[in-house]
């Protein structure tokens, strides 16, 4: 049996994400995210890094990617478009591990 058009497989399936409204809310969480990310760094370079802010880099993402991630699960169960929110989640948490090099470097610039 087919599901109806309206059916949230169907319509994963189908590659049919052009609804706007759907699409602004994970790019203005990113925005969001990415604002503080950068406040995060710049503490980060003036306080000459520090530790605290070292560590916050990577904290900020990871925490914001699996919120992502949770907001997708939501959207799909609400029958909503979740592939952008799962995009913006997958996008955050590479990105925490590629910013926790800052931790490991604030620690070893310290021993010396």
């Amino acid at each position: 049996m087919d599901e109806p058009a309206d059916e949230p497989g169907r319509r994963d399936t189908e590659k049919r994400w052009g609804d706007a409204d759907q699409a602004r809310a994970p790019l203005i969480f990113l925005a969001v995210v990415v604002t503080i990310e950068l406040a995060v760094l710049v503490g980060f370079v003036k306080a000459d890094g520090a530790t605290p802010f070292a560590v916050a880099s990577p904290t900020v993402l990871g925490i914001a990617g699996l919120s992502a991630l949770g907001l997708a699960l939501r959207a799909y169960r609400l029958g909503r478009s979740w592939v952008q929110w799962q995009g913006v989640g997958w996008l955050l948490l590479v990105t925490s591990l590629a910013a926790t090099a800052l931790p490991l470097g604030a620690f070893s610039g310290a021993a010396a």
